[in-house]
């Protein structure tokens, strides 16, 4: 089981490294909130993406039976978790899907300076599924055997 979280770890691990191109200082600034929306705090923007998600989710998730696809079911469990955690651990749960966000973000910290509102609330909900993903442990095997149900 270890090994199994370990090889996890390192994967998501991976992929964020691989989008970033904002330094760490640079990323540590927007988490803190020295670069934010004007209007609303970064991680209460992400912690109201992040429920509207899930409430839609939710709702359409399909039944799955675990004795004949477990992956589809361990996604469907996640997701669940998820959507709990998000009502009642926000602080954490933001604070982890902001990091990941920040991490996977493409563009440069001139353009985070510069963005508008609007522009943040864009991107966090272009890219909040695969936050939530990385931030819940959804493998790409789990998600891709729900989706084939």
């Amino acid at each position: 089981m270890k090994k199994q979280v370990l090889v996890l770890a390192l994967v998501i691990l991976s992929t964020i490294q691989c989008y970033s191109q904002l330094t760490n200082i640079e990323q540590i600034k927007i988490i803190r909130g020295d670069v934010a929306p004007t209007e609303v705090v970064f991680q209460e923007l992400i912690e109201q993406v992040a429920i509207s998600y899930f409430k839609d989710l939710i709702p359409t998730l399909k039944e799955v039976d675990g004795n004949i696809n477990p992956n589809a079911e361990s996604y469907v469990s996640k997701i669940k978790l998820g959507g709990s955690q998000i009502i009642h651990r926000s602080d954490i749960v933001s604070l982890s899907l902001a990091k990941v966000l920040i991490s996977i973000y493409n563009g440069s910290y001139s353009a985070v300076e510069n963005a508008t509102d609007s522009q943040w609330e864009a991107f966090i909900v272009a890219n909040i599924e695969t936050a939530v993903n990385l931030v819940f442990g959804v493998l790409t095997y789990e998600k891709a055997d729900y989706d084939n149900i």
